[in-house]
């Protein structure tokens, strides 16, 4: 089984018990704070899935990290668990995956528009406005600024990309060319 798909049942069965305790946001901001623990140490994720090591060092070097972040008891027996299991590397894939479903619970659409420069407040709220049409969610938008894509814009929702800038049309052309 991938990594993505493992991360996905984990993700999902924190997501019940979260919804189940009526606790999702304890659950979601103690996940990320262990995921940003983890990303900034990356020994850790390392040590926390390391055969050479016993269950009981693992789970001390655990604890050791989770005294030091503030989380509920849920998401500390949740990280004990991945421990136990060998799957701490993957903390950064769930936490991704359970915002993802916490987002799709409240109906949120995260979405990255990228653009030559800077977009104005107007034209970014105009596509906020179309996205939300389109998708039925309440969309979040934010503007990413990358000057190699010359001009034009794109646009990111979820997995799906659609690409108008200037880059990719001279790409085309080219392609076309040769």
């Amino acid at each position: 089984m991938n990594e993505r798909t493992i991360a996905k049942r984990y993700a999902r069965a924190l997501l019940l018990l979260a919804i189940q305790k009526d606790n999702l946001e304890g659950c979601q901001n103690g996940l990320r704070a262990l995921s940003d623990a983890l990303e900034q140490h990356p020994r850790l994720s390392e040590i926390l899935v390391s055969p050479v090591l016993g269950t009981a060092e693992r789970r001390a070097t655990l604890d050791a990290v989770l005294d030091h972040i503030e989380m509920n008891d849920d998401v500390r027996r949740f990280a004990e668990l991945l421990v136990e299991r060998r799957r701490a590397d993957l903390v950064g894939h769930i936490a991704r995956t359970f915002d993802r479903f916490v987002d799709d619970r409240q109906g949120l659409a995260r979405a990255t528009v990228t653009s030559a420069v800077a977009m104005d407040q107007a034209s970014l709220s105009h596509i906020r406005q179309l996205l939300t049409q389109r998708t039925g969610c309440t969309v979040i938008l934010t503007n990413e600024v990358d000057a190699s894509i010359l001009g034009g814009a794109v646009l990111r929702v979820g997995n799906r990309e659609l690409d108008a800038s200037a880059r990719s049309k001279l790409r085309q052309m080219i392609d076309t060319i040769v």
